[in-house]
């Protein structure tokens, strides 16, 4: 789809379909409606009357109007009650819009944008929000369909604003939504993929070319050069598949950015058996996506890129994948970490923070202003949280404060967690330093206080997405499958930064 807007009348607007947002209850509470002509605007008051048109959010009313009009048919989709109107309503309304008209053979497609939808001093978080919705509602991954999909979107999509609107100003917008939103959709893409084909080599090889692409470099560690470092963790974790691991190092350096980087890190598994500690066969098939992690930080670097953010970044991915054979590590091992910390192995089905220990630890590198971490790290943060939010947990009150506002921002919620001593307790071995688990009570917390142990007190932050890295059930702009969270909460939290 390409966007564009335009500040013209309702008569003369020119598309296959006019798109208006319905406020719900009355037709007097949508004032953007009597801009249409007469007998057009005494038809949809009708409509309303007859409670055919409701306003209620995700309905919506398919009217075909005609060629006496610049529309052949116009398209009034609710978006709830006037006095519940936020930013994420319009993103709903857009991806609501892109799953009703998917399909319906318009080529453009125009939406008429109402005065109210402007809550703030800011207009391009209007057209954002939209575009958001538009392409997240919108996705779907279709490589491995022999046939191409018959559900497609109108190929030009115009916006219709009020007449006091700075039109520069939404358009920039519009690109930003734009970027945002194919940030997601690579994630999505990266996690959905099955791991006969996204290998870590081929993560790898995808990292190298979106940074040939967006203008970032890109560096991959292969298994020589992680015995040298002393990555012994990771090693253990792919010792027994015979896909080689991958360490990728991601750097962006924006115009006008500070010294030290911002430093995120990705668990990157790309096929989670457990190992030794092996899973049930049920709904093994979705340890695919082990590595959301990983995809949240690649595509959250290149949007970064793409966006031209003034920031220092780097990106870390360690890469293997974690299967059972006569070679894998196993229960009652000791491993020695890259900072020298010993661990003892009580279960290899806890293997993402073994990779993201040496990860962190090579982090520290690198001197870095803050170090955040995305996992698909526990079952227990579901079990806490539900398929709501993440579990964030934080050393550092400015990390929190900028998270938490990405996260409002982007509606990519997440909750913060204790980080309490008493967690560490829990995790101490009485043959190593730590152990690689802390049992079943606080699952989510005993993890996170293990990956506290290699992050020499920088300021920190663990994003547990264990929860919602699938979507089970449908959402205006998130379909069923790989939801690509993070990387829209990870980006609003880049473009505050400083």
């Amino acid at each position: 789809m390409k966007f564009n807007s335009q500040i013209t009348k309702i008569s003369q607007v020119s598309a296959d379909c006019l798109a208006v947002p319905v406020y719900q209850s009355r037709f007097a509470d949508n004032p953007h409606l009597k801009l249409f002509p007469k007998a057009l605007k005494d038809h949809i008051q009708a409509l309303f009357k007859g409670d055919v048109i409701t306003g209620r959010e995700g309905d919506g009313y398919l009217l075909r109007v005609g060629g006496t009009h610049g529309f052949e048919y116009l398209y009034l989709a609710g978006i709830g009650k006037k006095e519940d109107l936020e930013h994420d309503s319009i993103r709903r309304f857009g991806g609501n819009l892109a799953s009703s008209l998917k399909g319906k053979k318009f080529k453009e497609l125009a939406i008429c944008v109402p005065e109210s939808f402007q809550l703030d001093d800011d207009c391009s978080l209007v057209s954002q929000m939209a575009v958001e919705g538009l392409l997240l509602g919108s996705y779907e991954l279709l490589k491995y369909k022999s046939e191409p999909s018959k559900k497609a979107m109108p190929a030009r999509v115009s916006f219709i604003l009020p007449d006091s609107w700075d039109k520069r100003r939404f358009n920039a917008g519009l690109k930003i939504g734009e970027i945002m939103a194919w940030g997601q959709n690579l994630s999505r893409d990266l996690i959905g993929h099955p791991s006969n084909y996204l290998t870590p080599v081929e993560l790898a090889n995808t990292a190298r070319s979106m940074a040939r692409t967006y203008g970032f470099k890109c560096e991959v560690l292969n298994k020589a050069r992680m015995k040298k470092l002393r990555m012994n963790c990771i090693l253990a974790v792919n010792s027994g598949s015979k896909e080689p691991p991958q360490f990728i190092i991601m750097h962006y350096k924006g115009v006008g950015s500070k010294k030290d980087p911002v430093c995120l890190v990705g668990k990157g598994i790309t096929f989670d058996s457990g190992g030794i500690s092996l899973k049930k066969a049920q709904d093994m098939d979705q340890m695919k996506g082990d590595m959301g992690g990983a995809a949240c930080v690649l595509a959250s670097v290149a949007v970064a890129a793409r966006l031209k953010l003034p920031v220092n970044l780097v990106g870390l991915i360690p890469a293997t994948e974690n299967l059972p054979s006569g070679s894998a590590y196993k229960p009652g091992d000791i491993l020695t970490a890259m900072n020298g910390k010993t661990i003892e192995v009580l279960n290899t089905d806890a293997e993402g923070r073994l990779v993201l220990a040496d990860a962190l630890s090579y982090s520290q590198r690198l001197k870095p202003a803050a170090i955040i971490d995305v996992a698909t790290l526990t079952g227990a943060s579901m079990v806490a949280l539900g398929y709501v939010s993440s579990a964030m947990f934080t050393n550092d009150d400015k990390l929190r404060k900028l998270i938490m506002s990405g996260s409002q921002k982007s509606s990519e919620k997440t909750w913060e967690m204790p980080l309490w001593k008493e967690y560490q307790e829990q995790i101490k071995s009485s043959i190593a330093d730590i152990k690689n688990t802390g049992g079943r009570p606080a699952g989510s917390c005993t993890a996170a206080a293990f990956l506290n142990n290699f992050t020499a007190d920088y300021p920190w932050a663990h994003l547990d997405i264990a929860a919602v890295d699938v979507v089970f059930e449908k959402g205006p702009y998130n379909p069923k499958g790989a939801s690509g969270y993070g990387v829209r909460l990870i980006s609003e939290f880049l473009r505050e930064w400083k």
